[in-house]
């Protein structure tokens, strides 16, 4: 019998809390529904991109330091050469258009919650800490991607970044919650 998993400062209260929605899962609503779209600049929205791939990159790191699971560590590797990529992309985008990421309630509060999210996480080990890391991914990827079509993408203004953000951000996205689903279903087991 499996210890039950500690409730973690996870995707959901990461996307939940900072754009204004509920973060409990049993909750029938996205958290970007509450984002007021004509507040959501540009600069803003690159923001945010930011503070995804650093919950990703991050929680990524430690999953290197705590896991023995091959198939988690090498989906921590994906993770922190994918979004260190996206996050790259996006910075030589962004100075291309001589724009720069202006952080908004969402993105400070994402970022503030990274560091208990990590130490929750740093509590665990073994099996446990592989299946908390697993599910935050699982829910982290999925809230982004949700924010992307909800308001992400529609708020944003600029063609190149939007472009970029469903032509390359969301794909990439789309694509590690299917390795992250698979992962799940075949070698870890929420």
């Amino acid at each position: 019998m499996r210890a039950p998993l500690p409730k973690l400062l996870g995707a959901s209260l990461l996307f939940g809390a900072l754009l204004g929605g509920c973060a409990h899962r049993d909750v029938d609503m996205d958290p970007t529904d509450q984002i007021v779209a004509a507040e959501f600049s540009d600069a803003n929205v690159a923001a945010v991109l930011s503070s995804i791939n650093a919950l990703e990159i991050e929680t990524s790191r430690l999953a290197l330091e705590r896991s023995q699971n091959p198939n988690v560590r090498m989906f921590a590797q994906r993770m922190i050469r994918d979004h260190s990529a996206l996050q790259d992309a996006q910075n030589q985008m962004l100075a291309a258009r001589d724009m720069t990421a202006r952080h908004n309630a969402a993105s400070v509060k994402m970022t503030r919650n990274l560091e208990p999210t990590l130490a929750q996480l740093g509590r665990l080990s073994g099996a446990d800490f592989d299946r908390a890391y697993i599910a935050l991914q699982r829910s982290a990827h999925q809230d982004a991607i949700n924010s992307i079509d909800r308001t992400l993408a529609p708020t944003t203004r600029d063609p190149g970044l939007r472009q970029f953000i469903t032509q390359q951000v969301r794909p990439r996205l789309a694509s590690h919650l299917q390795w992250i689903q698979e992962i799940d279903r075949v070698h870890v087991g929420s």
